[in-house]
């Protein structure tokens, strides 16, 4: 063990507290201190429960001797636990030790953005900046969306795993630690960092998702130049400044920068908090879009038809909700044309880290072609409506796409940039049938194509698929499933170790056909031998009473329930990324009302209450 971090120059000794060596809990063995700092200590620990490393944090004692400070911090990292995210560092405990608080962290091994920024002179370029940006752009959305805001948003606080995943650190943790009656009055040491707190911050006036939004845009003006938009001179002079100018453009700081990515960036750091963006998302998306144009779109065929409602009704939401079932659900409704979705949306939650837990799994492929890849999905669908003896209709329904998919780039990370394109559809509907899409609209099929970055463990980082603006309405609904597909199309494991019975969980909440779903995977290890993994893999999905519009907006139905359950074993090779062979089963039941047809001659509402039981596999083959 090496010697203790000495305290910062700033910090009196009687606010050290030194946990060195000290377990907490019973199960956290404190290590080392690795640095002080204005709020508080960080240690390295390990859990002697799970075997793992982890970090401790532990304030100042001046704060403890703050009133209500203890219930304060409880509250606050109670409530950090509640609002788990992806991108966002986990809390795993809090306690006191000698009657001062902590908590624990997940540990991560790759450092922090200022830890990188100090290796590269003049700062990184735009496209490395992409790697994380819109990831930590999307998570502070996540964290506005639930009435909080993260107040020391900073490089120091992006820390990067040993994979190169990004996550957002201490959020909410300088609310734990803020002083309800002084603000400001000691400079460095209160809520946020003055480099990157936005102006409205500085007065301790009420804060609002506009200040989280002016510090990312302060740490991505610093990726990207070297420095803070405001460096020069001292504390209290940069914090007038931000009260009063415009930081230099970065058009002008960097030789050939995108004017439209200067310009979003410069919106971001207004002084006024109502001229920044309506999210950080949109703000992210302007400059992602200025730095990296999209490709032009495929051009295909327009339909000369269009399937009634009732047959697109019945098609669009039981072919498309059984693939979305076992292929986890998409983005909010049909794409323009382009669909494209960033950020990984999935939760990873470990339940057992299963016997002798040593190996991290993860991808480990080359660059390449895959070759053709078939993806078949039979479906038998029972409707059944309230007052009427028989099924309305049964049908057995069959599709098979062919993919043509290639492994473009592997990062130094382990990122996957995996592009692919239809080759063919062939789509069948025996017997009752609900009628076939026209040779047009199967046309429009062929050429859609797409790209999807995945992270070495499997999780979809971003997504695009391109079509045809205008292109018939079913072609725009399997677009959106072709998308979600891809991102899908591998297990997704923990980045944790793992052995032999270890279980974890991918949960996610989207919206497919304007329909709020949740959808859970749940996976176990049977075996790992070299570089194949066999898991056994269960999948949940359920859904709320609520209207939709499954076709178009004169078309409505009310989802009464939803429940679908299915069963599945894979292999997943990590240096092949496709499974030869892959197959899901599964079963669904809903329950809506829906526009139904009214026989020729029969009086009668157009809407009744209807019962659909669906059958679905879903098998993924390598040709």
């Amino acid at each position: 063990m090496s010697d203790p971090v000495p305290p910062a120059d700033d910090v009196p000794d009687r606010f050290v507290v030194d946990f060195t060596g000290a377990t907490l809990l019973g199960i956290y063995e404190v290590r080392e201190k690795l640095a002080d700092g204005g709020m508080g200590a960080v240690y390295s620990g390990w859990d002697t429960n799970l075997g793992r490393a982890v970090v401790i944090k532990v304030p100042h004692v001046r704060f403890v001797s703050e009133a209500g400070f203890r219930a304060r911090f409880s509250r606050e990292i109670a409530e950090l636990v509640r609002l788990e995210h992806p991108h966002i560092v986990r809390i795993l405990a809090q306690g006191t030790h000698d009657d001062v608080p902590f908590f624990v962290l997940q540990f991560l091994g790759g450092g922090s953005l200022e830890d990188a920024l100090e290796r590269t002179e003049g700062g990184m370029s735009i496209d490395a900046a992409m790697a994380w940006f819109p990831v930590i752009a999307d998570t502070l959305d996540f964290v506005h969306a639930r009435g909080t805001v993260h107040r020391d948003v900073k490089p120091g606080n992006i820390l990067f795993d040993d994979q190169g995943h990004v996550f957002l650190s201490d959020f909410g943790v300088a609310k734990a630690l803020e002083d309800t009656d002084t603000r400001l009055t000691d400079l460095g040491t209160g809520v946020g960092s003055p480099g990157y707190m936005a102006p409205e911050q500085i007065t301790g006036g009420e804060l609002t998702p506009a200040a989280d939004q002016y510090a990312l845009a302060s740490a991505l003006y610093e990726a990207l130049t070297g420095h803070p938009p405001f460096d020069e001179g001292s504390t209290i002079e940069v914090l007038l400044k931000k009260r009063s100018e415009s930081p230099v453009p970065l058009v002008e700081r960097i030789d050939g920068f995108p004017r439209a990515a200067s310009n979003a960036v410069q919106r971001a750091l207004a002084i006024d908090p109502a001229e920044r963006f309506a999210s950080c998302r949109a703000f992210a998306d302007t400059v992602r879009d200025a730095a990296r144009p999209k490709p032009e779109p495929v051009e295909l065929p327009v339909p000369r038809a269009r399937p009634s409602p009732w047959i697109a009704l019945l098609l669009v939401l039981v072919i498309g909700l059984g693939a979305y079932a076992l292929l986890d659900p998409g983005a909010d409704g049909p794409p323009q044309g382009d669909t494209t979705t960033d950020g990984a949306a999935a939760r990873i939650t470990l339940l057992e880290a299963g016997a002798e837990p040593r190996q991290v799994l993860r991808y480990a492929i080359e660059p390449g072609p895959i070759g053709a890849v078939d993806v078949r999905m039979q479906q038998k669908i029972v409707v059944s409506v309230e007052g009427r003896p028989e099924p309305m209709t049964t049908s057995d329904i069959g599709q098979v796409w062919t993919l043509d998919m290639t492994v473009d780039e592997v990062s130094p990370a382990g990122e996957i940039a995996l592009s692919w394109y239809t080759k063919t559809l062939q789509f069948a509907v025996t017997p009752g049938g609900t009628g076939l899409p026209t040779p047009d609209v199967i046309q429009q099929y062929s050429g859609v194509r797409g790209t999807v970055r995945l992270a070495a463990n499997g999780v979809a980082l971003d997504s695009e698929t391109t079509g045809k603006d205008g292109a018939h309405p079913m072609v725009l609904r399997d677009m959106e499933r072709l998308d979600w597909t891809m991102r899908h199309i591998v297990p997704v494991f923990p980045t944790e170790p793992v052995g032999i019975g270890a279980r974890w969980e991918v949960s996610e909440s989207n919206t497919m056909i304007d329909m709020r779903l949740t959808h859970t995977t749940t996976y176990e290890v049977v075996s790992i031998e070299d570089d194949v993994v066999r898991l056994d893999v269960s999948v949940a999905q359920t859904a709320a009473k609520q209207t939709f519009s499954p076709f178009s907006n004169d078309v409505e139905a009310t989802l009464l329930s939803l429940h679908a359950r299915g069963e599945s074993q894979t292999e997943a090779d990590l240096r092949d990324l496709i499974a030869r062979e892959d197959v899901y089963d599964m079963s669904m039941d809903l329950e809506m009302e829906m526009p139904v047809p009214t026989p020729e001659g029969e009086d009668g509402p157009r809407t009744a209450k209807s019962t659909v039981e669906v059958t679905i596999r879903v098998e993924t083959r390598r040709k």
